[in-house]
């Protein structure tokens, strides 16, 4: 299978993971890395929720999301270097991704003043573009990942942890009262009781953007798919 990476952050995870293989224990193996990963994400979903009781607890989300990323990236590396490539690898890697989604898509939003029904939105987008992804996989053979991918995303995610810690710890967002406050308009349109938050409103922005994305991608495929049925060239 080929791999087309586009990230801009791609050069430096390149160089800086093979750097970290030297202090993985041999006994470790990438599959643990992997569930390790997955435990560590559970555990960012939880301290999320626990932000009603501290904002201190979104930091420690942060720092436990961060790490999800460096076991996601890591284990690959790993399981290259050692020649540990395997069917389940690639069932926990994928499968891990999808449950990832859901711990921290409904842990950002069972957090405090937030409302778990944008954090279900995003879940359901991003699960869509993820099996989006896969099924092109399956039918070219290739993984392309876009500028803005999976690294950019969890980037912008631990950004929106901080950034909730400092500045709207919960607090219902003041910036436009009449779109998000508890008669704004948006606010009324969702069903929501009170006013949003700045990750609700983060949230609902990113899910329009990916979901005017996904309507675009699927334009897209029918048509290149399309067109490779007919005998024509990707």
């Amino acid at each position: 299978m080929e791999k087309i990476e586009k990230s801009p952050l791609d050069p430096f995870v390149k160089w800086f993971f093979p750097k970290l293989l030297p202090f993985v224990p041999q006994w470790m193996s990438a599959n643990a890395i992997t569930s390790i990963g997955i435990v560590i994400c559970f555990l960012a979903g939880v301290s999320l929720v626990l932000t009603g009781y501290s904002f201190i607890f979104y930091y420690t989300a942060a720092i436990l999301f961060f790490l999800t990323w460096v076991t996601d990236t890591l284990d690959g590396v790993v399981a290259r270097a050692r020649n540990q490539q395997s069917r389940l690898g690639h069932y926990l890697d994928h499968y891990g991704d999808s449950w990832a989604i859901i711990f921290i898509g409904l842990g950002l939003y069972l957090s405090k003043g937030s409302h778990v029904l944008v954090g279900l939105i995003c879940c359901v987008i991003y699960l869509m573009l993820q099996i989006d992804g896969h099924i092109k996989v399956q039918i070219t053979n290739t993984l392309e990942l876009p500028a803005f991918g999976p690294t950019e995303i969890r980037l912008v995610i631990f950004l929106a942890m901080i950034f909730a810690a400092i500045f709207d710890p919960g607090a219902p967002l003041s910036w436009w009262p009449e779109i998000t406050g508890e008669s704004g308009w948006l606010t009324q349109a969702l069903g929501l009781q009170t006013g949003m938050t700045f990750l609700d409103v983060a949230g609902i922005f990113v899910c329009l953007c990916c979901a005017i994305g996904l309507i675009a991608e699927t334009w897209l495929m029918i048509r290149r798919f399309g067109r490779m049925d007919r005998g024509g060239r990707q």
